[in-house]
């Protein structure tokens, strides 16, 4: 990995960007599309041509006008043939959690949408693939939400274990052969239909398959199973699909009672791991793969770009280890000017980096085989907050970013601002203003040169972060160290 500017972005955020300004710059990077193979051609995007839609509380899908919504699945919906669709109405019954249920949800479509890839097959057919993030139990048990309530959620899955295997198949990853023929359907019974769970049977590839994190005994690879948490997706040149596994701590518990050598501490700290007592969904009381002092390495498994092909499910499924392990958010994936393949990736932890893979060798659409572990192999990079991401070279460019002073919001009509940027000694006399004088001029007379006003060390114990003077005050710096909490589990 090279790092050749490796300040993260909480340090950025601390020395020269304010939310004023990113708003103000357009500093935000938008999603690419996933578009299929066929359109990989690096042209510009044009730009939508629909009308604004206006806001509504109406219980309905509304588009523009001259487009239409349609249903085309929905959770629970048969895959397979010989598999009865879930039957929305009884769930709330509690009939996932009779027995079969997780057979059943295992064999038809996911819970909780989110990123999309199509690909296509012949004319008005396509294979759509669609990540499943995260199970929501109060929607699929009854009892769940006032477990919930009264902090008793793990006594809830002591009492119905079964209720597990039912949210580690709604999640994942779901396989769909599409048609359209005046409107679109899926096929039922399709052979390209299939479901990928937390205990599909899937492989390492890459740099670390035999890292000694994840190798077995003899430093053979330990067998990996599932995929969950996946966020944004991604599609290759070649054909396949890349799916994100991001906040996969979130389904491991005992972070707090484990302990471990520094090796495995360090990997669980540097992923943002270990900061509650239980998992969210309380997995590790019903399968002891989730419990990190039982299968203390199991959770090293999670946190990588997956990649699956949805033509053949003979192909194994491989975890791509080049790609790094981390909170991944997308794999956007463009072609370079010498045809490298260049795939950017975000991180969802707070403060953390964008990343760039570019692969070393280059993707031949002659030889679709040589291109299969195209992946395995190339540079990886990590790079601060950028405005911009050039097109084709895929180069990173660093945005000239400054500090904006905030502007106080409007009081309510006979409330006073509380007077922050002073101090009153005990004889009541003002002393001098807390914040710097410079802040409210640095656009007009710093732009992109906070250094000239000097330097500050920040107070809050255990940071001691310099700054320069215009950039620094409590409140602001203050901000920084909050917005690096995270909610305890049992606050979610």
């Amino acid at each position: 990995m090279t790092s050749p500017n490796s300040d993260d972005l909480r340090s950025v955020l601390a020395r020269r960007l304010s939310r004023r300004a990113l708003i103000q710059g357009g500093g935000g990077l938008l999603a690419c599309s996933l578009v299929p193979a066929a359109a990989w051609p690096q042209t510009g995007g044009a730009a939508l041509g629909f009308a604004r839609v206006a806001a509504s509380v109406e219980d309905r899908v509304i588009v523009p006008q001259g487009y239409t919504a349609e249903v085309v699945l929905r959770w629970g919906d048969a895959l397979v043939d010989g598999v009865a669709s879930l039957d929305a109405r009884r769930v709330a019954a509690g009939a996932l959690l009779e027995p079969g249920a997780a057979a059943a949800q295992a064999q038809q479509f996911g819970f909780n949408c989110d990123g999309i890839g199509l690909f296509a097959l012949e004319r008005n057919r396509w294979a759509m693939c669609v990540n499943h993030e995260f199970p929501q139990p109060e929607l699929m048990f009854p009892g769940w939400a006032e477990a919930r309530r009264t902090r008793a959620r793990h006594e809830f899955v002591v009492a119905h274990p079964e209720c597990v295997p039912v949210m580690q198949a709604s999640v994942g990853v779901s396989i769909v052969e599409l048609e359209h023929a005046g409107t679109w359907r899926y096929v039922q019974g399709s052979s390209l239909n299939r479901r990928i769970t937390a205990n599909t049977a899937m492989e390492f590839a890459g740099p670390a398959r035999e890292h000694p994190l994840l190798a077995g005994p003899a430093g053979s690879p330990e067998p990996v199973f599932g995929t969950f948490s996946n966020c944004a997706a991604g599609v290759t040149p070649w054909g396949t699909y890349l799916t994100a596994e991001e906040n996969t701590d979130d389904f491991f518990g005992n972070f707090a009672q484990a302990v471990h050598d520094p090796a495995l501490a360090h990997a669980y700290a540097r992923f943002g791991a270990g900061r509650a007592q239980e998992s969210m969904h309380r997995w590790e009381f019903a399968d002891s793969r989730f419990d990190v002092v039982r299968t203390p390495n199991e959770s090293l498994k999670f946190g990588w770009i997956v990649e699956i092909d949805p033509r053949d499910a003979a192909r194994p499924i491989k975890k791509r280890t080049a790609l790094g392990r981390f909170k991944h958010e997308a794999a956007t994936t463009v072609l370079t000017d010498d045809g490298r393949v260049a795939i950017y990736m975000g991180d969802d932890e707070a403060f953390e980096y964008l990343y760039k893979f570019v692969s070393a060798g280059r993707f031949d659409p002659s030889r679709p085989e040589s291109n299969r572990d195209l992946l395995d192999s190339g540079t990886l990079q990590r790079r601060m907050v950028a405005a911009r991401l050039e097109r084709a070279s895929g180069a990173f460019s660093r945005a000239r970013l400054c500090i904006a002073r905030r502007r106080r919001p409007a009081l309510p009509r006979g409330r006073r601002p509380r007077r922050r940027d002073t101090a009153r000694s005990s004889r009541g006399r003002r002393r001098e203003p807390a914040r710097p004088a410079c802040l409210s001029r640095v656009h007009a007379e710093h732009g992109a040169q906070p250094e000239r006003c000097g330097t500050v060390r920040c107070t809050r114990r255990g940071c001691g972060t310099r700054q320069p003077a215009c950039a620094q005050s409590e409140r602001p710096h203050r901000r920084v160290h909050r917005a690096r909490r995270r909610p305890r589990r049992d606050e979610l």
